[in-house]
C-alpha cells in the first residue's frame, strides 16, 4: 500500500495547472490528480490509499451523523470524482483510510461511510479511529462484521492512550 493523501482539499483551482485544465470543476481535477497517482502505484503492484472524506456527498442523510463534512466544499460536490475515478480514470484498486474519531457510542455504532465504501463502491476500508476508546472497539467490532479491510492508528491518535480497550483495562 502507498497512502497518497488528498484529505481536507478546500480549494481548487488556485493553480496555473488546475486553470489551466478545460474542465476544470473540483471533481475533475481531484479525480484527475488521484487517479495521476492510482495509476502510477497500479503499475507497481501497489494499492494507493487515501482519505474518504472528499469523497462522501456530506449532503446525504446517511452521513449527516459522521464526521465527514468535506464532500460537498463552495466550489462544488468533489464525492463525484470517486465515480469519475472508477469509470472514466478506469481506476481498478482503491483503499479508502475511512477516519471516524467522535463516533461509536450507541446508539451511533453504525459508519455508513465504511458501508458505502465497502459495499456500494467495492472498494478496500480501512478504519481510522482516534483516541477514544468506545469509538475504537465499536469501529473496530463493525468494520470487522462488515468485512473491512484493516484498522490503521493515525498520528492523530494520542499513542499514550490505550487504543483498543473499550473498558480500560
Amino acid at each position: 500500500y502507498a497512502h497518497i493523501g488528498h484529505d481536507e482539499v478546500q480549494s481548487f483551482n488556485h493553480c496555473a495547472a488546475c486553470r489551466a485544465w478545460p474542465d476544470h470543476r473540483p471533481e475533475v481535477v481531484f479525480a484527475h490528480s488521484v487517479a495521476k497517482f492510482a495509476k502510477y502505484f497500479e503499475k507497481k503492484g501497489i494499492v494507493p490509499m487515501l482519505w474518504g472524506d472528499l469523497l462522501i456527498d456530506s449532503k446525504d442523510p446517511r452521513f449527516e451523523n459522521t464526521s465527514y463534512k468535506h464532500g460537498n466544499i463552495a466550489q462544488g460536490p468533489v464525492y463525484l470524482a470517486l465515480d469519475l475515478l472508477q469509470k472514466k480514470h478506469g481506476v481498478k484498486q482503491l483503499a479508502v483510510m475511512d477516519w471516524h474519531y467522535k463516533e461509536g457510542k450507541p446508539p451511533k455504532d453504525k459508519f455508513p461511510s465504511a458501508d458505502y465504501f465497502k459495499t456500494e463502491k467495492g472498494l478496500q476500508v480501512f478504519g481510522v479511529p482516534h483516541n477514544r476508546e468506545i469509538n475504537n472497539y465499536a469501529f473496530s467490532k463493525y468494520l470487522l462484521e462488515l468485512g473491512g479491510d484493516g484498522m490503521v492508528v493515525s498520528t492523530w491518535a494520542a499513542l499514550n492512550r490505550p487504543m483498543l480497550n473499550p473498558t480500560n483495562e
